[in-house]
C-alpha cells in the first residue's frame, strides 16, 4: 500500500505536534502558576503533570508506530494506531474545554483549539490506516 504512506507519515508528525503542544501546555502551566492555596496547589501540580506525561507519551508512541517492528506486523500496527485513535480523540476533547482555553487570552485560545481540532483530524486518520500495515506472508497466515 504505498499510496497510503505519506498520509501515515503526515498523521504520524501531526500527532507528535500535537503531543508536544499539549506538553507546552503543561509547560505553560508549570511557568505561570495559578493556585490558591493547598487544593489549588494541588490540581495545579496534577494537570502540569498531566501534560507532561501525556504528552511524552504520545510521542513516544508516534515513535514507535514508525518502527519496523510495528509497521510490519499487522495486529501490532492495528493496535498502535487504533489506540493512538482513542487518545488523539480524548486530547482533542480535554484541550478544548481545559485551562488553556479557558484562561488564556484570544491567541493562546485560537492556539489550543487548532490543536484540539487537529487532533481529532489525526484520531479519524489513525482510524482509517490502522489496517493497513505493510505485514509479511507470515502476519497473514496467522490472520487466516
Amino acid at each position: 500500500m504505498m499510496g497510503l504512506r505519506p498520509l501515515k507519515v503526515v498523521l504520524r508528525v501531526l500527532g507528535a505536534v500535537v503531543s508536544g503542544l499539549f506538553f507546552v501546555q503543561a509547560i505553560w502551566i508549570f511557568v505561570f502558576p495559578e493556585f490558591q492555596g493547598f487544593w489549588d496547589f494541588c490540581h495545579w501540580l496534577a494537570e502540569g503533570l498531566l501534560g507532561v506525561i501525556v504528552g511524552g507519551i504520545g510521542c513516544y508512541f508516534e515513535v514507535r508506530g514508525s518502527m519496523v517492528s510495528v509497521t510490519r506486523h499487522f495486529r501490532s500496527y492495528a493496535l498502535n494506531r487504533l489506540g493512538l485513535c482513542i487518545f488523539y480523540f480524548w486530547l482533542g476533547c480535554y484541550i478544548m474545554g481545559g485551562t488553556g482555553a479557558k484562561h488564556a487570552g484570544e491567541t493562546w485560545r485560537s492556539v489550543v483549539h487548532a490543536t484540539g481540532f487537529i487532533s481529532w483530524i489525526v484520531a479519524v486518520g489513525d482510524l482509517l490506516v490502522a489496517f493497513s500495515a505493510g505485514g509479511s506472508a507470515e502476519d497473514e497466515e496467522a490472520l487466516n
